[in-house]
């Protein structure tokens, strides 16, 4: 079975990855800017590893390292995922797919979500593409997507709190994001626009942390 080739080594994957988190967290919180080419040599692995599997599951990779070749906006590419389905429309294959392209729609409509952000999500939907410890019926609602949401909401939160520190403030248009350009410390962490500074948010950070607390459950037994 699929599911039982997958988590034979999941262990080992779950956990290189979780190195390859750690180390894009650091670089979010320190500049903001990260290295893709750990996620794209993650995706390459990724890719040979289910060769070996069920070789029609490496196509799912194709558009995952094309999105480091491709315009953001372009989602021909993602054709290709209705390929695999042909062969095998189990729970995991779709989980796979339809993950893969839902982050890839999310990515054109919410204009904040870099592409960096994108890879790395794609990554995750790749290598964590079912609950090990829960029945497979519950990975049609994947790993990946549970990580997003609560990174998502972690995101609102930092929003949240910046929309308290400015609550003083007569101008409202800007004041749950930004800041006046005269409050700005450390401008790596901000947009400049106009008179007011857009606070970036650490999302690959929140990533991290979310996705930690889904492998910690994991080795728990509880996911």
């Amino acid at each position: 079975m699929i599911k039982l080739d997958i988590l034979q080594n999941y262990a080992y994957i779950s956990s290189l990855l979780l190195i390859i988190l750690i180390y894009a967290s650091y670089e979010d919180l320190k500049s903001r800017k990260i290295t893709t080419l750990t996620f794209l040599i993650m995706d390459v692995i990724l890719m040979v590893y289910y060769i070996f599997i069920n070789w029609y599951i490496s196509i799912l990779l194709i558009p995952v390292i094309g999105e480091y070749y491709i315009k953001k906006f372009s989602i021909l590419p993602y054709a290709l995922i209705a390929i695999p389905l042909l062969f095998d429309a189990s729970i995991i294959v779709i989980s796979i797919s339809y993950s893969i392209l839902l982050i890839k729609i999310f990515s054109i409509v919410i204009k904040n979500l870099g592409r960096g952000d994108i890879k790395i999500l794609q990554t995750i939907a790749a290598a964590f593409p079912i609950y090990p410890h829960l029945r497979i019926i519950y990975s049609i609602l994947p790993p990946v997507i549970v990580v997003m949401l609560i990174a998502s909401l972690i995101g609102i939160g930092s929003g949240m709190m910046l929309f308290i520190e400015n609550r003083m403030e007569r101008e409202f248009r800007w004041k749950f994001t930004s800041i006046p350009l005269s409050k700005v410390k450390k401008e790596y962490k901000y947009w400049m626009k106009k008179d007011r500074a857009v606070y970036k948010i650490p999302f690959v950070t929140f990533i991290t942390f979310s996705y930690t607390i889904i492998l910690i459950l994991s080795l728990l037994r509880l996911v």
